[in-house]
């Protein structure tokens, strides 16, 4: 597990901001060296439902991974909607492996029914000569849309269609699903 410091501060009803270190990967990753992670995050709500997150993280020294991502969301009512930018450079600290993506989405609500929908676009760069991007076969499209039903207290049943798009062309996969949420 990490050990980590976190602290959160907000200036007032329209700003706030955040700072993390950590020194690991996560519960998923055994830590195997002295690594840290540095973490900071502004947010600003500048109208009531309007939200703007930038944050940024720093991890290693010589090929050292950076992440920075930008947030804006709407909400009123019943509607929400959404756009995200992500970037990653140097990759788990491999020098110009560099990873971006864009995300889309909203959600309505009518009555006790949540419709919602997504697109990503996940991307690569070219190293030096290279006529692909390095991470060429992850990179692409995925599409999701679905309906919750809140069927009653503490039951959701949402059927939803998936589907990724490869960037090399080949054949688009999809899949059904079925989810429940059942809270006791």
């Amino acid at each position: 597990a990490d050990l980590a410091f976190y602290t959160h501060y907000k200036f007032n009803n329209m700003v706030s901001a955040d700072f993390y270190i950590s020194n690991g990967e996560g519960y998923k990753s055994v830590e195997t060296d002295s690594t840290f992670k540095y973490s900071a995050g502004l947010t600003l709500n500048p109208v009531k439902g309007l939200t703007f997150r930038g944050y940024y993280d720093y991890m290693g020294d010589d090929a050292s991974q950076q992440t920075m991502s930008f947030y804006l969301s709407y909400g009123v009512k019943n509607l929400n909607i959404a756009a995200e930018y992500n970037q990653q450079l140097n990759h788990n600290m491999v020098a110009d492996e560099t990873l971006s993506g864009y995300s889309f989405f909203g959600s309505y609500k009518l009555n006790k029914t949540r419709f919602f929908a997504r697109y990503d676009k996940l991307m690569s760069i070219e190293i030096g000569d290279a006529v692909d991007p390095w991470n060429f076969a992850k990179d692409g499209d995925a599409y999701i849309v679905g309906v919750e039903f809140n069927v009653a207290k503490g039951l959701k049943i949402t059927p939803n269609f998936q589907a990724w798009k490869p960037a090399d062309g080949s054949s688009m996969v999809n899949i059904a699903y079925l989810s429940c949420e059942i809270k006791i």
